[in-house]
């Protein structure tokens, strides 16, 4: 009994060395090509969704620069007794 076990372990492991190679060239290489792709889209989205965050936030620290230098104007301005530059005040209609 154990001799014909013996004999027949190596074809059967060929048989299930060679199913599951084809499974994966079959099914998983495929999909893993199908989901590569989708993480290359995915990394493009972002990249660009992080491109238009850095956008916004330089547009944000200037003009929280230029709300600093013009407060700071103001102050040196009261410190030497003259007066601040005015902001723009556009006058109502219709007053």
């Amino acid at each position: 009994m154990w001799s014909k076990i013996t004999q027949r372990l190596p074809y059967f492991n060929l048989a299930i060395g060679s199913t599951a190679f084809l499974f994966q060239l079959g099914v998983l290489y495929p999909w893993h090509q199908e989901l590569d792709t989708e993480f290359y889209k995915l990394r493009a989205d972002i990249d660009v969704k992080l491109q238009r965050y850095h956008e916004l936030k330089l547009q944000k620290l200037e003009s929280l620069q230029s709300l600093i230098a013009h407060e700071t104007a103001k102050v040196d301005a009261n410190k030497l007794g003259e007066r601040a530059p005015a902001a723009e005040v556009k006058p109502e209609k219709g007053h």
